[in-house]
């Protein structure tokens, strides 16, 4: 579960041509870090609401302080981890360990 946000940060979503994109499970994405929280951070992925990536996804080093990792305005690579779904804040990973390999 994604901590919630404090009235004194407010959520920064902008909403781009990728709002309306079909995101799915384990798909890969290109996003922006918009906000870093002691337990992870929140990614714009172009969604109308951002995805939150907990500090275990971070690396698959151990990771003590997230701002050793990410900076606000930083490009990341994710992937939707599981238990997405549609309507809710999506949970990401940077750990592609994480992410199944596709099965022909």
């Amino acid at each position: 579960r994604s901590p919630s946000r404090s009235a004194a940060a407010p959520c920064r979503t902008s909403r781009s041509a990728l709002a309306d994109r079909d995101f799915k499970v384990f798909g890969k994405y290109k996003g922006t870090v918009t906000e870093i929280v002691p337990e992870g951070a929140f990614v714009d992925i172009g969604a109308d609401m951002q995805g939150f990536l907990p500090i275990l996804q971070i690396s698959d080093r151990r990771v003590r302080d997230v701002r050793d990792f990410l900076k606000e305005g930083q490009e990341v690579q994710v992937w939707i981890n599981r238990g997405y779904r549609e309507g809710a804040e999506p949970q990401l990973t940077m750990r592609a360990s994480k992410v199944p390999v596709p099965v022909n």
